[in-house]
């Protein structure tokens, strides 16, 4: 024998489960129930053949001086640019980009070069002493003694001589220069 247990719901679910039973009820009602004549509401398709094709039901011929609608879009469009006076060559490009946007003429074509990576590190630091010694010179920058082979950002100091502190990466060496004393 089939036992079912009793499932607990909480407020949200049954409030969520009754709109879902309400809508499907709609639903059933719309679908199934005959739909008075001249009321609102969806349109059945017909089964016989479209009227055009029917010869118990004639099309009449357009009114004389009409023109037959045009449905398409590009035509509509164009209808509209004529009504208004509108010309299409002085139009502007909705996805162009604005002249102020692009360079000037005769300009070297847009914002200046970035600095790199070496002169970017030259300029954010400045070398105020160094320490010349046979076994392990060391170099004070931004107020920070560092010693060969240790790093200052992306930078490694490799050599201190008596008014310089060479930096290597990746990219290439940054020599810093000693700071004439203020």
């Amino acid at each position: 024998m089939l036992k079912l247990r009793k499932i607990a719901l909480s407020k949200r679910q049954v409030v969520l489960m009754g709109a879902l039973v309400l809508g499907l009820a709609i639903l059933a009602a719309d679908r199934l129930l005959p739909q008075q004549a001249g009321a609102p509401g969806p349109q059945r398709a017909a089964a016989s053949p479209p009227a055009s094709h029917s010869p118990s039901h004639p099309v009449p011929p357009p009114a004389v001086g009409t023109r037959p609608v045009e449905t398409d879009l590009p035509s509509k469009l164009q209808e509209l640019a004529r009504a208004r006076n509108l010309d299409p060559t002085r139009t502007t490009d909705a996805f162009s980009v604005p002249k102020r946007w692009l360079p000037e003429e005769g300009s070297e074509g847009g914002s200046p070069p970035r600095p790199s990576a070496i002169e970017q590190f030259i300029e954010a630091h400045k070398l105020t002493a160094v320490v010349v010694n046979e076994g392990n010179s060391t170099a004070q920058v931004d107020g920070i003694c560092l010693s060969i082979g240790d790093a200052l950002g992306r930078f490694r100091l490799a050599a201190v001589s008596e008014k310089t502190a060479v930096f290597e990466s990746a990219g290439g060496k940054a020599v810093l220069k000693l700071q004439k004393g203020k």
